[in-house]
C-alpha cells in the first residue's frame, strides 16, 4: 500500500532514538487514542511511554506514520516472544489519529505487519479493539478478523469498598487454609521468592482464558527480577503472596500497582492461587491482605480497576462482592495473515 501518495510518510524506529518532536508526536498521538478508548485515562509523560511500552521478554519493531515528515498521525507496532514462545502469532498494534482515519493508513499498517508476520512464518496476528471505538471492530471485520476473547474492565471507587468485609477474609484466613501464610511486600520481590514467584506468573499464563493460537512463556527467576526492576522506575507496587508452610513456596498472590505520577488510579495486576491450592479462599486472604495495605499506605486513591474475561467465574465473584462494576470491554481478534494478504491484493 502505498502512503506516499496521499502525503504520508512511514518510518521504521526504534523508541531510544527517536528525536524528541516524534517522540513527543507519538506519545501525544497514544494519549489521544487512549482518552478515545479508555475512560478516565491519565495522560503518559513521555518517560512513561517509553518506559511502559519497552519492557524486557519482548522483541519488538515500531513504525510511525508522519503526515508531511512532521505530525505523528499513526502507529504500528509488532512483537513477540523473545523465548519463542507462541510461535505461530505476531502480536500488532495499530492507532490511526481520528483525523486521519479513512484514508488508506490503518490498511497499509496492517499489510506492512502481515508482510513482516509472512516472512517471519507466523500465519496469524494478533490485535484487540475497544467497544468504546466503533471503528475498531469496524476495521477487524473488514478484513476477517475472528473475535477470540472478550476482556471487561472493571472498576470501582476506593470510597466504595467495604473495609469490614476485607478484614473479614483477611481475618478469617489461617481459619479457612492452615498450614499458609500471607506476606504483604512492597516494591521488590525479595531474591528468594523469584523463583517461586516465576513458578506463579507460568501459571498465571497457562491457566487464564486466552485466544486458540497463544500459549505461555517460560518464566525465570531473573526474568521476573527484570519486570520488577524495570516498572519500578515509573511505578509502585504492593503484592500480597501467600506461601505454603510446609516448603515456603508461593502458591497465590494479589498485587496493587499505581503510576507514580498519578495515585489517583490502582491497577490490580493479577490475583491468582496456584490450582493445586485452590479451595481454602486463598484468593480472598492475599485479596483482602493487599487492598487493606494499599488503602493504609496510599492516600488519594479515588479507583481501582481490572480486567476479567467472563469465563474466570472464581476471580469474578471476588471482585463482584468487592463492588466492581463493568466499564469498558476490549476484544481481542486474530487475523489469518494469507487472509489479508489476499484482500489487499498482494497474494498469500
Amino acid at each position: 500500500m502505498n502512503l506516499t501518495e496521499n502525503g504520508y510518510t512511514l518510518t521504521e524506529v526504534q523508541i531510544d532514538d527517536l528525536a524528541d518532536d516524534h517522540l513527543s508526536g507519538l506519545v501525544a498521538l497514544n494519549n489521544s487514542l487512549s482518552r478515545e478508548s479508555q475512560p478516565r485515562h491519565v495522560d503518559l509523560t513521555p518517560e512513561e511511554y517509553v518506559l511502559f511500552t519497552n519492557s524486557p521478554g519482548q522483541v519488538r519493531r515500531r513504525f510511525i506514520v508522519t503526515d508531511d515528515g512532521e505530525t505523528v498521525v499513526a502507529q504500528l507496532t509488532v512483537s513477540h516472544s523473545d523465548d519463542g514462545s507462541s510461535p505461530n502469532i505476531l502480536n500488532t498494534r495499530i492507532g490511526v489519529d481520528p483525523a486521519h482515519r479513512r484514508r488508506g493508513i490503518g490498511k497499509a499498517l496492517l499489510h506492512k505487519a502481515a508482510e513482516i508476520a509472512k516472512e517471519m512464518g507466523r500465519p496469524k496476528l494478533n490485535a484487540f479493539h475497544f467497544d468504546t471505538v466503533p471503528a475498531g471492530k469496524a476495521f477487524a471485520d473488514v478484513f476477517g478478523a475472528t473475535p477470540e476473547l472478550d476482556f471487561h474492565n472493571n472498576v470501582v471507587k476506593n470510597a466504595d469498598i467495604d473495609r469490614d468485609l476485607l478484614q473479614g477474609w483477611v481475618d478469617q484466613g489461617p481459619a479457612r487454609a492452615p498450614g499458609y501464610s500471607v506476606v504483604v511486600i512492597e516494591g521488590h520481590y525479595p531474591d528468594e521468592l523469584l523463583e517461586g514467584m516465576a513458578h506463579l506468573y507460568f501459571i498465571l499464563e497457562r491457566d487464564m482464558p486466552h485466544p486458540d493460537n497463544w500459549e505461555p512463556r517460560e518464566w525465570s527467576g531473573d526474568l521476573v527480577k527484570q519486570l520488577n526492576e524495570h516498572y519500578l522506575q515509573g511505578s509502585e507496587q504492593i503484592t500480597a503472596v501467600a506461601t505454603h508452610d510446609g516448603t515456603g513456596e508461593p502458591v497465590g498472590m494479589s498485587q496493587l500497582v499505581r503510576r507514580k505520577t498519578d495515585p489517583t488510579t490502582w491497577y490490580v495486576s493479577t490475583t491468582m492461587v496456584d490450582p493445586e491450592h485452590r479451595g481454602h479462599a486463598l484468593g480472598k486472604w492475599v485479596k483482602g491482605a493487599v487492598n487493606l495495605e494499599a488503602l493504609e499506605r496510599w492516600p488519594g486513591g479515588e479507583w481501582q480497576e481490572t480486567g476479567n474475561a467472563f469465563t474466570n467465574e472464581a476471580m469474578l465473584g471476588i471482585n463482584h462482592a468487592m463492588g466492581f462494576a463493568h466499564e469498558y470491554t476490549m476484544t481481542d481478534v486474530e487475523f489469518d495473515v494469507g487472509e489479508v494478504l489476499a484482500r489487499l491484493g498482494s497474494g498469500s
